[in-house]
């Protein structure tokens, strides 16, 4: 024990993990409390405004900040500071072709959400928001300041629940409470990033085309890949609510909910392990070891993770079980297959870290599009005909597809000794360099 206390990334994980565990907690406490008061119809719309909030989030940032995180450590501080400016500029830029699409799109996407088109603009100012306190997290991750990006991500929560406490119970604005929490939320976050950039960053620094161009070439192709979570989990959303009923979304949103744990704890794993990643592969001097190193680690990850999804199954259940009503426990039916999904798109995303690091990202975006619209497919397909768990089956099967290609091209691109037990435990690794 005292070995893992000592280990620097092993006391990072815990930071992340600890402010990651509160940072689910509290919500979940919250959701808990606002179950009382708000309709499952209620939670489908908090969960399709989320879901405008996490898809702007997404196409703001255009996956850029693979590419700010994949050269980090390769560029001295002026070049990095840099490219964050050049980061920043695309996102105000994608932020403005993104409101003039929602606002053309207007009658569309009030009809398929629900929402009234001010909801869906605040939508889009939430995802602006959001993308700069992503780009702050990132450079919290980089430069091993866990502490001050544990601060960062409980602020945000313990804001948020706050809001919702006054804005839900107190001042009886039931699920618009909770948007307007959301939103206050992001905004508050949204200062502080800016005066985080400007005091830390030489924030705005000067412009490059040339360097504006670079980035692009490399996060564009990755556009699928940052909306595929959207064309999965958010299309079913939108699925549901019209091919069976709001009420039926919130039930599946509820479980989406309780799955999201286990996302923060997948979060957590990743943000030490992914700097890890990229740190040992820039300045290595001996790959080898460093490749069979980072393989070892890896199996840890996935190994540790198992063992958390099927404890925290049980405890989920009776915690559903002895506090909630009976009108959402029918989210327990999902739940196993959505820590399934959980798992398998752990092992993909630890699979693309090796690609991203590469940078050979137009093979894997195109087949992010191609893997997600055959779920969408199948999806609005098997929900037609069997219910909300037809959305499931279809995610787990294109998730194993994606899975098994993702590896062929991580393989191809950044080969690890992922089979050769000899490398991993007696240290004599098949990786030629």
């Amino acid at each position: 024990m005292k070995k893992y206390l000592k280990n620097k990334s092993y006391k990072k994980f815990l930071v992340y993990l600890s402010s990651g565990s509160l940072a689910k907690v509290v919500p979940f406490l919250i959701l808990t409390l606002t179950t009382t008061v708000l309709t499952t119809e209620d939670f489908g719309r908090i969960s399709n405004f989320s879901l405008i909030v996490e898809l702007s989030t997404s196409l703001i940032l255009v996956r850029m900040l693979p590419f700010f995180e994949t050269d980090y450590y390769k560029n001295n501080n002026e070049q990095n500071n840099h490219i964050i400016s050049n980061v920043v500029f695309i996102m105000i830029i994608a932020f403005i072709a993104l409101l003039l699409l929602a606002l053309l799109f207007a009658n569309y996407l009030q009809k398929i959400t629900g929402l009234n088109l001010i909801w869906i603009i605040l939508g889009v100012f939430s995802g602006l928001f959001g993308a700069f306190a992503s780009l702050r997290t990132s450079i919290l991750r980089l430069t091993d300041q866990a502490r001050k990006f544990a601060t960062f991500q409980l602020l945000n929560v313990f804001l948020l629940a706050i809001l919702t406490l006054f804005l839900v119970f107190i001042f009886k604005f039931h699920w618009i409470g909770r948007i307007l929490s959301i939103v206050i939320t992001s905004i508050v976050l949204f200062s502080i990033t800016l005066r985080f950039l400007y005091k830390n960053h030489d924030f705005p620094n000067k412009f490059n085309s040339n360097k504006i161009k670079e980035i692009l070439i490399f996060s564009l192709p990755l556009i699928p890949f940052a909306i595929s979570p959207f064309l999965k989990q958010g299309l079913d959303k939108i699925y549901i609510t019209n091919l069976i009923s709001m009420s039926a979304n919130g039930v599946y949103s509820l479980a989406l909910s309780f799955s999201s744990i286990f996302d923060m704890i997948v979060a957590s794993l990743f943000a030490v392990y992914t700097p890890m990643v990229y740190k040992n592969l820039s300045k290595s001097e001996n790959l080898v070891n460093s490749k069979r190193n980072l393989v070892k680690q890896a199996y840890k990850l996935m190994g540790s993770l198992i063992a958390i999804e099927i404890a925290g199954f049980f405890a989920i259940m009776f915690f559903v079980k002895l506090f909630l009503s009976v009108d959402y426990l029918d989210s327990l039916i999902y739940l196993p297959y959505l820590l399934f999904h959980v798992l398998l798109r752990s092992m993909y995303l630890l699979l693309s870290t090796y690609i991203l690091y590469s940078k050979k990202t137009k093979e894997f975006g195109l087949s992010a599009l191609v893997f997600a619209l055959m779920h969408t497919t199948f999806s609005y397909f098997l929900i037609s005909k069997i219910g909300i768990l037809g959305a499931l089956y279809a995610l787990l099967f294109t998730d194993v597809i994606r899975l098994i290609y993702t590896y062929y091209l991580s393989n191809k691109h950044n080969p690890m000794p992922w089979w050769d037990a000899r490398s991993i435990f007696t240290g004599n690794s098949a990786i030629k360099n």
